[in-house]
C-alpha cells in the first residue's frame, strides 16, 4: 500500500517481486485491514502490465482469507493480470502470537489451524483459471 511511482522505482531493482493480497472485498479489507484496496490491487496491475515478475502469494486466515468467495475473487483478478503470474498459498501459523505478547497486545487470532486439505481446497480457484499454485 505505496504510492505507484514509489512501488514502480523499487521493482526495477528487484528481479523478484512477492506480492501480498489478502482480501478482495474493498469494505472488507478496509474493516479488516484499515485501508482499502483498491492502490495495492492498481499496483499489482503496474508491475505486470511493466513487464515485472511477481509471485502473488495468499495467506490462508481461517474466517478472513480463506472462504470461497474470497479465493475465487482472487483467482479471477490473478488470471486477469497483464502477465501470468503463480499464486503460492500460505498456510495460516501462529508465529506472531509470541511477538503480540511481547508488546503487550491481544492476539486476536485464537488458537486456530488450517484442515489439511485446506490448502488444497484453497487452491481449486486457480487451478481451475490456470494458474500455477506453489505451496501447500
Amino acid at each position: 500500500h505505496v504510492p505507484a511511482a514509489t512501488m514502480l522505482a523499487m521493482a526495477e531493482r528487484t528481479d523478484l517481486i512477492l506480492y501480498d493480497l489478502k482480501i478482495m472485498d474493498p469494505d472488507r479489507h478496509r474493516e479488516l485491514l484499515g485501508v482499502d484496496n483498491a492502490l495495492i490491487l492498481a499496483n499489482l496491475e503496474k508491475l505486470t502490465t511493466a513487464g515485472h515478475e511477481v509471485i502473488v502469494r495468499l495467506p490462508l486466515v481461517p474466517g478472513m482469507t480463506d472462504d470461497p468467495a474470497n479465493l475465487e475473487a482472487a483467482a479471477d483478478f490473478v488470471a486477469g493480470l497483464h502477465l501470468p503470474c503463480p499464486v503460492e498459498l500460505l498456510p495460516f501459523h501462529d508465529l506472531g502470537r509470541d511477538k503480540y505478547g511481547r508488546l503487550g497486545r491481544e492476539y486476536a487470532l485464537g488458537e486456530q489451524a488450517p484442515a489439511p486439505a485446506g490448502v488444497a481446497a484453497a487452491a481449486a480457484p486457480f487451478t481451475a483459471q490456470g494458474l500455477e499454485v506453489l505451496g501447500g
